[in-house]
């Protein structure tokens, strides 16, 4: 079974170079880059509702990498992420556990 660590670790050997914009504050905000695995949207069939529009991506980022980049806060909705210099917009973000510790953070994003 992988760690948190192990995980970190992959996505920053196979991932992709993308920007986080986090909102600190009435027209401010903070940038870091870390390394991220991209993909088409795949919606799970079984759910209700489950309907990925064009454009959309899931993002996956491991928390590792987001505290080694000083990130200001967790991500939500609101947020933006440049992949291949395209600015998306944070529809979700859910952080996922492993043995008790915050492993990777799975982003919904869509283009503005």
């Amino acid at each position: 079974m992988p760690s948190a660590a192990r995980i970190a670790a992959l996505l920053a050997r196979h991932g992709r170079e993308v920007t986080l914009r986090f909102a600190t504050g009435v027209g401010t905000f903070t940038d870091i880059t870390v390394a991220a695995h991209v993909m088409g949207y795949r919606a799970d069939p079984l759910a209700p509702g489950a309907t990925p529009q064009q454009g959309e991506r899931e993002i996956r980022i491991a928390q590792h990498a987001l505290d080694a980049a000083a990130a200001p806060r967790a991500l939500r909705q609101g947020d933006r992420i440049t992949v291949d210099g395209r600015s998306l917009a944070i529809l979700s973000a859910d952080p996922r556990a492993l043995h008790g510790e915050t492993a990777i953070v799975l982003i919904q994003a869509k283009g503005a």
